[in-house]
């Protein structure tokens, strides 16, 4: 009878046990997501003026998103990391998943129209973004994104915030650097009772300082039109407002209900403009008298606006299908072989490549102490690399460049390889 107590006791201590660790790791799962970094942002993706809509039918503009730094690795991209918070890599991959493909991203779209990433870490380059080119500029909270004093910032490098507004906007126009603008209002999101005045001024920021990384200043945009749509974008009324000579404008809405308010998309004083955009809750009882409030039987069908005119840039125009004209591949087959106080490196020689490039570092990550040899051509015997520190391991990736079109290409780098130098 006592031993089949104790087998008993001894079952129910078991018992509790697991519950006990069940439970400490329920806890620590939920810790863990609850310490997970992420930050919520708002995103407005536009293409000449106007925001695009989603493959799911969502339009594109002041459209909140949260996202955390997940891991980039899956995506072939984890060079490009950078500190413990999401960065605007990771939200411009979030929504290309959800809003352009419309399924999970994968290595081998990294290097398709859809999301063609180049360049070295703190200095990506987006050679194609969502079937558009490269002709491209992002601001995030109404300003260019300076990494230093005149060293704008790239997409993996700029960390994001809770309430950050990034937008994303795509021209025709191969001239849009010289006079483009990003305009927004003064108030981003609101919310009014029926029949109460939103007062909204409009302000602009050039984009012709950004090459030399310098801030615009803001500045009122005058006489310019003020759309507004009640069904995210399927309709809008085009001329709902016009702001004044101080760049303010008014609206009233009759209705309850959720609003979107944008500039453009075309302007009396401005070309290639990125839109700015208000979204704007209206809560209340439905008014009687709509007189002085924005006219919803003036609505009309959502319209292609028309295209920003081609402007060629100074030096060769490029042709329209160089994307895929002019690719170069990525290297391949790279074999190191250490020797004392040096490295040989050899690759696979990659079809129309006019040079390489090897970097080298004693940072896996390549964020510091990097060094960057570049040559004309792949050599029979590979490069030697010279003057290292004994004993000390090295890590090491090559590219190729192709010079085509009037432009430089370079390839995606190779697989990261390591190597211990000797004596």
């Amino acid at each position: 009878m006592k031993k089949i107590l104790w087998k008993t006791s001894l079952l129910s201590l078991l018992l509790i046990l697991l519950m006990l660790t069940a439970f400490w790791q329920g806890s620590a799962s939920a810790c863990y997501a609850a310490d997970e970094n992420t930050a919520s942002v708002y995103l407005t993706i536009s293409e000449n003026g106007s925001p695009v809509t989603g493959k799911d039918g969502t339009l594109l503009a002041h459209v909140p998103v949260t996202i955390s730094a997940f891991d980039l690795a899956k995506y072939g991209l984890e060079e490009y990391r950078y500190g413990e918070e999401p960065t605007v890599l990771h939200l411009l991959i979030r929504a290309t998943e959800q809003y352009y493909l419309g399924r999970p991203m994968t290595p081998e779209d990294t290097e398709t129209d859809a999301f063609h990433v180049t360049n070295s870490p703190g200095s990506l380059y987006l050679k194609h973004f969502w079937g558009h080119d490269e002709n491209l500029m992002y601001f995030v909270n109404h300003e260019y994104p300076l990494r230093s004093s005149g060293i704008g910032a790239t997409a993996d490098t700029i960390p994001l915030a809770d309430g950050d507004v990034i937008d994303l906007a795509m021209f025709s126009s191969w001239s849009f650097r010289n006079h483009g603008q990003f305009a927004h209002f003064s108030i981003e999101e609101l919310e009014v009772l029926t029949g109460e005045e939103v007062n909204l001024t409009l302000f602009t920021i050039p984009t012709a300082g950004v090459s030399s990384g310098e801030q615009g200043t803001p500045s009122p945009m005058t006489r310019e039109s003020i759309r507004v749509s009640r069904d995210g974008g399927k309709t809008w009324v085009w001329k709902a407002a016009e702001t004044d000579a101080s760049g303010r404008a008014v609206l009233r809405f009759a209705a309850p209900g959720t609003y979107l308010a944008l500039s453009g998309p075309s302007y009396a004083g401005y070309q290639d403009v990125a839109p700015a955009v208000s979204a704007i809750t209206v809560t209340g009882e439905a008014l009687a008298d709509s007189a002085g409030c924005v006219d919803f039987s003036l609505e009309r069908a959502a319209e292609t606006p028309a295209k920003s005119p081609a402007k060629p840039p100074a030096a060769e125009p490029k042709p329209a299908s160089s994307q895929q004209a002019y690719r170069i591949g990525k290297v391949t087959g790279v074999r190191l072989k250490a020797g004392t106080k040096a490295i040989r490196v050899r690759w696979k020689k990659v079809a129309h490549a006019t040079g390489y490039q090897i970097q080298y570092s004693r940072s896996k990550s390549f964020r510091k102490h990097v060094k960057t040899l570049k040559l004309k051509k792949c050599p029979k015997n590979g490069k030697k690399i010279s003057k290292l520190k004994a004993k000390k391991k090295y890590f090491v990736r090559v590219r190729a460049i192709r010079k085509a079109g009037g432009r430089t290409l370079y390839g995606k780098w190779s697989k990261v390889k390591a190597v211990k130098v000797k004596k």
